[in-house]
């Protein structure tokens, strides 16, 4: 049953734990407390990273470290965390640079007014992906 599997459970136990984790580690930073970030993607620590690691440690540990699957499971996960930290990175400072471009177009074609309509529409997600530090915490937590 699925209950019998390692892998999958603690897959699942280690993104919850790492999502639980945002709020908390955004306030220690100085931030203010946001419980909706243990919905969101990006942040500290990453849970994509956390569920990866988890995943490899459990099919390691039940099905072997010298096993086929655990192999499969570690390159996955190192695919996982390097696109955590690379493309989905980049995605979210291409956000950033596409909304503040779309505001200034926006002010200078079309004016005041319409600068503030867009300030009230939801933007592009900005932080979607991880740090390499966001992304080894991930790991650990995993």
């Amino acid at each position: 049953s699925a209950l019998d599997n390692c892998g999958l459970i603690a897959a699942f136990v280690a993104v919850v734990a790492a999502q639980a984790l945002k709020p908390l580690t955004a306030r220690v930073a100085g931030g203010a407390w946001r419980p909706a970030l243990a919905l969101a993607s990006g942040g500290f620590p990453s849970s994509h990273s956390a569920f990866v690691t988890a995943l490899a440690a459990g099919v390691g540990a039940q099905w072997g470290y010298d096993s086929g699957s655990f192999a499969c499971a570690c390159a996955v996960s190192a695919v996982v965390m390097y696109d955590a930290m690379g493309v989905r990175r980049q995605a979210g400072f291409h956000a950033t640079a596409i909304n503040t471009l779309s505001l200034t177009d926006t002010l200078f074609d079309e004016g005041f007014d319409a600068f503030v309509g867009r300030l009230q529409e939801r933007p592009l997600r900005e932080h979607i992906g991880h740090t390499p530090v966001q992304v080894v915490a991930g790991a650990v937590t995993g």
